[in-house]
């Protein structure tokens, strides 16, 4: 027989076994391709789950978003709370709704290196299980119903800024150069850090300047507390839209300047050439010329004092403050005495707007300028606190002094007392020497102790002369060793009261001593306005009616 030839029921097993075999290579691909689909969709719900595993995320306004905030919490995201915020390294900050500009603002300026999107792109995201670009979300190009991109002005541009962004070019701009520190009038510390073409340079006719404030206008700390920890702890207050700012002004023909109260040198908090540093840092950051000058005493180089402007005009031009031009000119800063409002501390003081008045030129919040901020705060300058306001002064261009009640007199033909009431500073002794020379003057500032005053008033009584007691007298208590000799010699007394507040006191007291007069320290004053008692003629003194 043949060997190709095989009988029906061979042929038969044959078959079988063929069917078999593709039975189970079919069985094996379907378990394949079955635990393949099983895996993928493992890792797809893995994947998903992990959607928002690098965002650090903040909701500024948590309620009606608790939905929303439990969605990025199943799919990864970390969300801190208020409390929180300032610690952590914020990536994304979500807004349900839209807002005011000034919000909008504040939470560009708090959370620089976030970005500001509507709650939209998460549940976009989620929607396509990921993560979509960010451009149609960012808010300020946000359209709920079509999603498409705006186009929006540059300054909103920049505040969404990305940590990708490139920088504005610098191209057209000179390199800053810097050259030895100079030190002026002892204390005041200048860095010439312009371009070197422009030093030495007092060609130009007018210069227009941008003077700008350094702690909490230009610069801010990384850490987030009110004073750095460190030489190093500093950024921008803007990612980017400070650098942009003074590119502009650059551009514009502007010179850029830096004048800062830097007192912890002389306090001894830090030195002088650890400042150096940190500044030449700054300017190293921005790359861009700059005028520095630093104020480290309690002298006329001090904001709000200008001597710094008036040095800072000496080094540009030979003609002092004619060269500014005072209309285009502007100083920026965040001392602006802004008070309390929700969500933000009250400003710790308005030197730097008080710097720009006394300097007579505009002033702006660095909110105002950097960030374009609307908000009445940071832009309308009757909501601000300026403690005193010298300007305000009505001046007594008369030989007589101004007296309450009208009529009443200073001297009086017949022997008295007179007992002056007012703080260190107020111009008791300016009083009495000029509208009370006639009288004995009795004054513990000379005499040094109270035994030697109380002798010099009995001698000036004895000798039937009027006596005026130049000192505080600030309660019933003080005064009352005055009233008690005055009453034994049968003397009539008259009290006169020094209106003067207390921020007019310590302006006072601050010029004596940038005038070389005699300085008070300040808790003297602020003592004696702590315990003043406003005298009365309970305590046998005469009303001054006449």
């Amino acid at each position: 027989m043949p060997d190709n030839d095989v009988d029906d029921g061979s042929r038969s097993r044959f078959s079988d076994i063929d069917l078999k075999i593709k039975f189970l290579v079919l069985l094996v691909f379907v378990i394949v391709n079955h635990t393949h689909f099983a895996i993928k969709s493992w890792l797809a719900v893995m994947n998903a789950n992990q959607l928002f595993a690098e965002d650090v995320v903040f909701f500024p306004f948590v309620e009606g978003n608790q939905e929303t905030i439990a969605l990025v919490k199943s799919h990864g995201g970390v969300v801190v709370d208020d409390s929180e915020a300032s610690s952590k390294p914020i990536t994304v900050v979500f807004l349900s709704t839209p807002t005011q500009d000034d919000t909008l603002n504040l939470l560009i300026a708090r959370f620089a290196k976030a970005e500001i999107l509507h709650t939209q792109w998460i549940y976009d995201s989620i929607k396509t299980n990921a993560r979509l670009a960010t451009n149609s979300y960012r808010l300020r190009e946000f359209e709920s119903s079509t999603f498409k991109r705006q186009k929006v002005t540059a300054l909103s541009a920049a505040y969404f800024a990305v940590r990708d962004t490139k920088e504005t070019t610098t191209a057209a701009l000179p390199e800053p150069h810097l050259r030895p520190w100079k030190i002026l009038k002892k204390s005041l510390y200048v860095l010439d850090a312009r371009a070197e073409q422009h030093q030495g340079n007092a060609a130009a006719n007018t210069y227009k300047i941008a003077g700008f404030d350094l702690d909490g206008t230009l610069i801010v700390t990384k850490s987030g507390a009110v004073h750095a920890k460190a030489i190093d702890d500093w950024k921008l207050f803007h990612a980017t839209l400070v650098r942009d700012k003074l590119i502009s002004l650059a551009k514009k023909g502007y010179t850029l300047c830096i004048f800062s109260n830097q007192n912890g040198i002389a306090k001894g908090h830090v030195t002088a050439a650890e400042v150096q540093r940190k500044i030449e840092a700054i300017i190293g950051r921005l790359k861009l010329p700059l005028l520095v000058f630093l104020g480290t005493a309690d002298d006329m180089m001090r904001k709000p004092r200008i001597g710094a402007w008036h040095e800072m005009a000496s080094l540009l031009s030979g003609k002092g403050e004619e060269c500014i031009d005072k209309d285009t000119s502007f100083y920026c800063g965040d001392a602006a005495g802004r008070p309390k409002i929700p969500g933000r501390a009250k400003d710790f003081a308005a030197t730097d707007y008080k710097f720009a008045l006394n300097a007579e030129i505009p002033f702006f919040t660095p909110e105002h300028l950097f960030l374009g901020s609307k908000q009445r705060i940071h832009t309308q300058f009757d909501t601000w606190d300026l403690g005193f306001e010298p300007k305000l002064i009505k001046f007594n261009h008369s030989k007589e002094p101004v007296l309450d009640p009208i009529g009443a007199q200073a001297a009086k033909p017949g022997q008295e007392m007179i007992i002056l009431v007012g703080s260190p500073a107020s111009g008791k002794s300016f009083f009495a020497s000029n509208y009370l020379s006639s009288y004995v003057a009795v004054s513990q500032d000379e005499l040094r102790t109270k035994i030697k005053c109380k002798i010099k008033c009995l001698d000036a009584i004895e000798k039937k002369e009027s006596v005026v007691i130049d000192d505080t007298n600030r309660d019933p208590r003080s005064r009352n060793l005055w009233i008690a000799i005055a009453k034994d010699k049968n003397l009539p007394v008259r009290c006169f009261v020094m209106d003067v507040n207390k921020p007019l006191s310590m302006h006072l007291n601050t010029f004596r001593a940038l005038t070389k007069q005699k300085n008070v320290p300040l808790v003297a004053i602020h003592g004696f306005y702590k315990n003043y008692v406003v005298p009365t003629v309970k305590e046998d003194i005469l009303q001054n009616d006449a």
